[in-house]
């Protein structure tokens, strides 16, 4: 995980992406960035990964997939231990239609012991059986 304690934080007033560094455009949508004021407490890590997955979410309820994806991937960058950040772009990836993709996260949520992926795995696997 990089260490963002000194690093400036910008927000993507157009799309809401957060870049940390000296960026002036936003890598997601190319509008402008604005810097946001650094706070005095200490960033957590786990509050940046809810960030993530809520515009994971929220890009997923506007039909973002691609973006919801990249969320997602970022969050899972920061804490890769995480089941439900693998079970949730897995999700994304079956909806549309990356079943080899959704495969691969639902088999690395599992084996990071989040529940309900076994069950996914299984439906998934009959689902693609010839």
């Amino acid at each position: 995980m990089l260490d963002r304690s000194n690093a400036k934080k910008y927000t993507c007033f157009s799309c809401g992406h957060i870049q940390y560094g000296g960026l002036k455009k936003c890598y997601l949508c190319n509008s402008n960035l604005q810097p946001q004021e650094k706070s005095s407490t200490k960033s957590d890590p786990k509050n940046e990964n809810n960030d993530w997955v809520n515009r994971a979410q929220a890009c997923f309820a506007a039909k973002k997939f691609k973006e919801a994806i990249i969320a997602l991937s970022h969050a899972i960058c920061e804490d890769g231990n995480n089941g439900l950040y693998y079970y949730k772009r897995a999700v994304i990836y079956n909806h549309i239609q990356e079943t080899t993709k959704a495969l691969a996260d639902l088999r690395k949520s599992a084996h990071l012991g989040y529940g309900h992926a076994t069950p996914a795995i299984r439906h998934l696997t009959q689902k693609t059986a010839w």
